[in-house]
């Protein structure tokens, strides 16, 4: 069975004047759960533009749990077990939650981009090394890349955040993203001795910092004509992480 007719009794309910939800304590929900018990899914409260389906009568976007392994995790009762959990949920709507600031729209975060994430974190806070994550095409890789940016902001044993790309059209685009879900949280690095300032910078809107392969290399690089290397020996002994895309 298609959530279409539980998703359609919402935008509705969103919609009806007189007996809608805009204007009772029901607005301030952030997410909604659908499910005919076999099937269950959760979405975002967002304003009624936000809310709409696709050709196939699709609603978008619409997510159902999966467990760390990626099985679906379906009906009802599991689904309440896994999802509706007192600490699940709390970091669901606290923490894998987006808000989209410029279009003021929410954003729910995909279970295998939350557990990206986790990893992400885990990993650096427990030292453990380095390590990878694969997604395709079109699965949310700079979602998840803001989100595990965010929380590593947070940590005050971190001294930088750096994503790492390959090309300048990618950093333009990449910052372009980081900033619609967080306005002004990354600025460009127009050369290399910008990106060196920044490195350097005591400023904690400089703490994430998205920039070119070619860029972070001509800063350490201890034959290039400016001593860029030498300015950054002070972060020698301080924990950086880098995120490569």
């Amino acid at each position: 069975m298609s959530p279409r007719k539980a998703m359609q009794q919402i935008v509705d309910y969103k919609n009806d004047p007189g007996n809608g939800y805009t204007n009772s304590l029901l607005c301030f929900m952030q997410l909604f759960i659908v499910s005919n018990r076999s099937n269950t899914w959760y979405f975002a409260n967002n304003a009624s533009e936000h809310f709409r389906f696709d050709a196939d009568e699709h609603f978008l976007p619409l997510y159902q749990w999966a467990a760390p392994d990626n099985k679906k995790i379906t009906h009802l009762d599991d689904f309440a077990e896994a999802f509706l959990a007192k600490c699940t949920l709390a970091e669901m709507i606290s923490r894998y939650t987006v808000l989209i600031q410029s279009e003021r729209k929410l954003m729910m975060m995909r279970p295998y981009q939350i557990y990206a994430v986790q990893a992400i974190v885990d990993c650096i806070q427990q030292n453990r090394g380095n390590g990878y994550i694969w997604h395709t095409t079109g699965s949310g890789k700079t979602l998840t890349s803001f989100k595990a940016s965010t929380l590593l902001k947070d940590n005050p044993d971190i001294e930088k955040c750096l994503f790492v790309v390959d090309r300048k059209d990618l950093d333009r685009q990449t910052r372009q993203e980081f900033n619609r879900f967080q306005p002004g949280c990354v600025e460009e690095n127009t050369n290399t001795e910008t990106l060196v300032q920044r490195l350097l910078s005591d400023d904690y809107t400089d703490k994430v910092i998205v920039t070119t392969i070619q860029k972070l290399g001509l800063a350490l690089d201890a034959n290039h004509r400016q001593p860029y290397r030498q300015r950054l020996k002070p972060l020698r002994d301080k924990r950086m992480v880098f995120i490569f895309d």
